[in-house]
């Protein structure tokens, strides 16, 4: 599941997938810059594992460009560990994850 579309010149939002079945690697990550109360700017980083909630993480930054400059590194850097862009339409939804990579293992017990 690759994407051809090309990076905007300055992206506010990112969505990045890896999906590794080999590994049980079902991965996402989102990025999005959104103004602050104080006149700067955040860079919301969420992440988790495909059918899950996942976790957060706000970035907080002087100016919208350097969260602009972030958030441009850190597509980079999802990219170069295998990280796929993601077109709004193109995402897996949790409803298309199969049913068994998102039961949660008990303690001791192997992975399929």
């Amino acid at each position: 599941m690759s994407c051809s579309a090309q990076l905007a010149m300055f992206p506010t939002s990112a969505r990045l997938q890896r999906i590794r079945p080999d590994r049980n690697e079902w991965r996402w990550y989102a990025l999005s810059i959104q103004p602050d109360l104080f006149g700067g700017a955040a860079l919301v980083r969420r992440w988790g594992r495909l059918g899950t909630a996942g976790q957060m993480r706000l970035d907080l930054h002087d100016n919208e460009g350097a969260a602009a400059n972030a958030l441009s590194r850190l597509i980079r850097h999802r990219l170069r560990r295998g990280y796929m862009m993601m077109q709004p339409d193109q995402a897996i939804t949790p409803a298309e994850v199969p049913a068994s990579l998102l039961s949660r293992r008990k303690a001791g017990q192997p992975r399929p």
